[in-house]
């Protein structure tokens, strides 16, 4: 979707808040981890594949939180026209919305993707490509003009 580059800050101020909202996300995630973590170590748990599962989780979770620190997360774009004032992101306005409700868990979202599909090494998938193309599923974006249309 075209945007106008002209509103550049407000696309910043919505990015600000949305990495905000994940960066919260991502720590409450990561402490409840480490609770089990430490609950499974009383346990004296063994199994490997859990160990595996959790280690896989918490790492996910720390390179998720090095690409929202990044200054230029969820901002590339694909065109961009000075002279008719347009451009056009990867990540659109619509993804940030819907990533921005209340009821959207980013992270939640992230894991299960990552845990899907395999994604172990999640470097190759924490780019805006990645967010703009491949991570938003289509009933949150039905839904979420649904409520558009609603309101």
């Amino acid at each position: 979707m075209r945007e106008k580059i002209s509103e550049m800050s407000i696309r910043k101020n919505k990015i600000e808040k949305l990495k905000e909202k994940i960066l919260a996300e991502i720590k409450k995630e990561t402490k409840k981890l480490h609770n089990n973590m430490e609950q499974y170590l009383i346990n004296r748990g063994d199994d490997l594949s859990i160990w595996n599962y959790m280690i896989t989780k918490e790492f996910s979770l720390l390179r998720l939180k090095e690409f929202i620190e990044q200054l230029e997360a969820f901002q590339s774009f694909e065109v961009r026209y000075d002279d008719k004032d347009i451009i056009i992101y990867k990540v659109s306005d619509e993804d940030l919305n819907i990533w921005l409700q209340e009821s959207y868990n980013f992270t939640f979202n992230f894991l299960c993707k990552v845990m899907h599909e395999g994604f172990y090494d999640v470097y190759e998938i924490l780019n805006d490509r990645f967010f703009g193309y491949e991570f938003t599923n289509i009933i949150d974006k039905i839904q979420y003009q649904e409520r558009l249309k609603q309101q």
